[in-house]
């Protein structure tokens, strides 16, 4: 009997395509998360020459997701969560269940590294940037989730016919899911190790997109 293990990798990710109001004072830029991207999404099955990469296009990669990747898959994981851009300052807003929650209006950095704001460290008497999203080539800002799913023959029971739970995993943040992420997890040193027929590797890193 064979264990399906998920792994998840939470690592963060948005995209910020901007739209505005303004008037004579001020300019304003409100960001929301309003879709995702799961064109990432791979899957492999084993074959007794090693595994094999299986070819989907963009939508059938949706349903997939949502199949083999249900136990860890949220497409409204940061809905809850506005940015609003106003001169020199932002207001990161964090509601719970459709109730204003955490709200912080600060000073923001933007570099390398992403999207930060500045908190204030009342230990230090300093302000610290904190992350807050990525950002890509073209300025667009975004949060990444990496997902993982797999059938590990290494962790099949002899011993009883009643099925495992599902086991998790949080990664580090910004961390990247590729093929060699899974191989690790499965104790393998390559995808020709994936010999039998009936396993099965899927992952993907789900863009969180914000306009």
């Amino acid at each position: 009997m064979k264990t399906v293990t998920y792994s998840v990798f939470f690592t963060i990710a948005f995209s910020f395509m901007f739209f505005s109001c303004s008037n004579e004072n001020e300019q304003e830029r409100v960001l929301r998360q309003t879709y995702i991207d799961v064109s990432d999404f791979t899957m492999y099955k084993g074959s007794p020459s090693g595994g094999v990469k299986v070819q989907f296009n963009n939508l059938k990669k949706k349903e997939l997701i949502e199949k083999y990747l249900s136990e860890v898959f949220n497409p409204d994981a940061y809905k809850n969560i506005t940015l609003q851009f106003n001169e020199n300052k932002l207001t990161y807003l964090e509601s719970a269940s459709g109730n204003r929650g955490k709200q912080i209006i600060s000073d923001y950095v933007i570099d390398k590294d992403g999207l930060h704001i500045m908190v204030f460290d009342s230990v230090t008497n300093t302000k610290n940037p904190k992350f807050i999203a990525l950002v890509d080539v073209n300025s667009n800002f975004y949060l990444r989730s990496g997902l993982i799913g797999y059938t590990n023959p290494k962790f099949s029971s002899e011993q009883t016919d009643e099925p495992t739970e599902p086991r998790f995993k949080q990664d580090s943040l910004n961390a990247v899911v590729d093929i060699q992420t899974v191989l690790n997890r499965l104790g393998y040193n390559s995808i020709e190790e994936l010999t039998n027929p009936t396993d099965t590797i899927v992952w993907c890193n789900v863009i969180y997109p914000f306009n």
